[in-house]
């Protein structure tokens, strides 16, 4: 493997079976279709009970992406997705390498790394546009080169004609945290358009180095009828909330009930890989050791219709906070008296 940065490209192994140049003419297409001239009027209406600040759209829609091409994620016979879990996700050194670098930062990190193709002696080739934070970039890189070595390879390679780029970020908790229910999004995109487009494949990487016996709780959870459980329980589970129950504090009111759930208790450098629209969540931590936090990497694959968006502005990255910010900034000046307003303005 080999890595540079200057914007960042990454070069991995592909086992020959995988073999593939992919062209610029192809990486400009979602699916075998080229992205629809109105996404709004393409989009189906799914209202999950969110409103981003930033947009003023009237009926709330859904841009499903196409379902992968892997057998393994989209089954053709019976139920139409499935979450496949991979052990040994990457190089054990590079692990505790990325444990460390999330410890570290400070907060959450977020990249962009855009893909350029295969070239004929398979190796995978990454470009990060931007410089702002060279460090989480090249982390980033190294961690999708790894991934896609050590199997993620074999189950995206049949999409990757449909792919843009990868979205990378990590996020670190510990005892009392829990991830609510939600379906994975772009979400400056959503924020420009309001429309909910998920990525074509989502993946997360469990990085703290515990064991089982170390921890309660914090079990990953993803639902494979995708779009159709996240219609009637909603962001956050707002159309369908939980149980009130102080004892199990339950992400869902059917979580551990409905067998279209699947499970992935916390490891140390597994990952899971699935369908983008499958909604999921990871249950309230009980108990965790408070001198190791919970690292989770999580890793979405987005067509070019929405990837274009996300590279300007990486989900977590620095930019994307200064983003927030001044949306919040500009949704507390928008409800501003005009005089003072004025006044502000004018000073």
């Amino acid at each position: 493997m080999a890595t540079e940065h200057g914007g960042v490209t990454c070069m991995c192994k592909l086992q020959p079976q995988l073999l593939s140049p992919v062209h610029p003419e192809r990486l400009a297409a979602v699916g075998d279709a080229p992205p629809p001239n109105d996404p709004y009027q393409a989009a189906i209406p799914l209202d999950d009970g969110f409103r981003p600040p930033t947009c003023s759209c009237v009926a709330p829609r859904v841009l499903p992406q196409p379902p992968p091409r892997s057998e393994r994620l989209a089954p053709r016979g019976g139920r139409g997705r499935e979450l496949v879990r991979l052990d040994d996700a990457l190089e054990a050194a590079l692990a505790v390498e990325a444990y460390t670098f999330s410890c570290q930062h400070g907060g959450p990190w977020g990249a962009y790394c855009r893909l350029e193709g295969i070239a004929n002696d398979g190796t995978l080739q990454l470009a990060s546009p931007s410089d702002e934070e060279p460090a989480v970039e090249r982390l980033a890189a190294r961690l999708l080169c790894s991934l896609w070595a050590r199997g993620v390879g074999e189950l995206l390679a049949p999409d990757l004609d449909r792919i843009h780029g990868f979205s990378v970020w990590s996020v670190v908790g510990g005892e009392g945290a829990a991830t609510e229910y939600h379906v994975d999004y772009a979400e400056m995109y959503r924020r420009r358009t309001g429309l909910l487009r998920p990525p074509l494949h989502a993946l997360t990487l469990q990085l703290s180095p515990l064991g089982p016996a170390d921890f309660e709780g914090g079990t990953f959870g993803a639902h494979l009828s995708g779009l159709q459980h996240y219609a009637a329980h909603g962001y956050k589970c707002r159309l369908a909330p939980p149980p009130a129950d102080e004892a199990s504090k339950l992400p869902t009111p059917d979580w551990g009930r409905d067998g279209g759930w699947r499970y992935a208790p916390y490891a140390f450098n597994q990952a899971t890989l699935s369908a983008g629209d499958l909604p999921h969540a990871a249950s309230y931590v009980h108990r965790w050791p408070a001198d190791t936090p919970r690292v989770v990497v999580g890793v979405n694959t987005f067509g070019p219709l929405e990837g274009v968006v996300e590279e300007e502005t990486p989900q977590h990255s620095a930019r994307f906070r200064r983003a927030l910010r001044l949306s919040t900034l500009e949704g507390l000046l928008s409800k501003m008296p005009r005089k003072e307003l004025e006044r502000l303005t004018t000073a």
